[in-house]
């Protein structure tokens, strides 16, 4: 059953990182909009779906919590300050929308600033928290939990958080790209050199991962398959999108395929990091020295795996209906 929940986890974790990377990322794209009616339509963009997707975090977190209670002991000392950092993140940029929306965009720059900011230092701490498990922990059962508070802010950790940032950002203008919001030709650039540059710092970030305490683990033919295999797809998933941005045909000014390119992209990176890591979890953790005891799980599979099909239904209910009548707009506006 341990393994079961594992897939809850990682499933809700891929899930926020597709669905509120856009988000963040258009949250930050925002910064450097000069036109206000643009960065409006941004904003509008997000503001009825942000808070469904992060809901995928939270799931992530309490999954964590409640399956395997030594793992998240373990990570927690790591995590004080990107965690604390990103809440401060989440709550201004929350709050930044509802100003901004339910006056219709005739606000102060200063909330834009907000909206733009959190989402830039959410999406930042994001990639230091996944570097942080790079950094060794000492642990004693239940009983001892040694980390540096700050710990998360190695090199590696750095590296990761300007990564999550550039990946966080061409996901936002693939998503806007899709919707046409904006000039179609800024949009298309800088989205295509988004994605050469987060495919250069992946190369890196690959690269240097040896010198990490953490490593690699290509112990076994089978993981090291995987993770060739996964690399593949990945760079698939970016050419497909570079292809995409780089079009600039009319009938490709809405287009879904560069968001598709990067969701391949973002999944067989994610395979990649399963292949070449799970079963771990944190310091030398596994699955199953981390879980918690069975009749926990059979708990957890209704108080929360319930919850798991009806938080896909309003995402996928949500992007839809929402997305449809975008795309609609802007096309009859176009026609027009």
């Amino acid at each position: 059953m341990e393994y079961v929940w594992y897939g809850v986890v990682i499933a809700s974790i891929l899930a926020y990182v597709l669905l509120d990377g856009y988000d963040l990322g258009i949250g930050i794209i925002s910064l450097f909009e000069k036109n206000k009616a643009t960065r409006f339509e941004q904003l509008d963009e997000v503001a009825n779906v942000w808070d469904g997707n992060e809901t995928w975090l939270v799931m992530a977190g309490v999954s964590i919590w409640a399956g395997f209670p030594l793992a998240f002991g373990v990570l927690l000392p790591h995590l004080y300050i990107p965690l604390i950092l990103m809440l401060f993140g989440l709550v201004f940029r929350g709050f930044s929308i509802e100003m901004i929306s339910q006056r219709d965009g005739h606000v102060g720059e200063r909330w834009y600033w907000f909206f733009g900011g959190g989402s830039l230092v959410v999406a930042f701490m994001q990639g230091c928290a996944l570097g942080s498990l790079s950094v060794p922990a000492e642990h004693n059962g239940l009983d001892y939990v040694s980390a540096g508070v700050f710990s998360a802010f190695s090199w590696y950790s750095l590296l990761l958080g300007v990564g999550v940032v550039v990946l966080y950002v061409t996901f936002g203008y693939a998503y806007l790209h899709m919707h046409g919001v904006g000039n179609h030709e800024v949009v298309a650039t800088r989205g295509a050199i988004g994605v050469v540059a987060a495919g250069i710092l992946a190369i890196v970030a690959i690269a240097l991962v040896g010198l990490t305490p953490a490593g690699i683990d290509f112990s076994s033919p089978m993981r090291q398959w995987s993770f060739a295999g996964a690399m593949i797809f990945a760079v698939a998933g970016l050419g497909l999108a570079l292809f995409s941005f780089l079009s600039r045909s009319t009938d490709n000014e809405v287009s879904g395929w560069p968001l598709a390119g990067m969701a391949i992209a973002g999944v067989a990176v994610f395979a990649a990091f399963l292949a070449t890591h799970a079963p771990g979890l944190a310091a030398g953790l596994t699955v199953s020295e981390a879980a918690s005891p069975e009749t926990a799980f059979d708990f957890l599979l209704v108080g929360i795996g319930l919850n798991v099909p009806l938080i896909f239904f309003y995402t996928w209910y949500a992007q839809r209906v929402l997305g449809k009548r975008r795309v609609a707009a802007t096309v009859r506006v176009r026609e027009a």
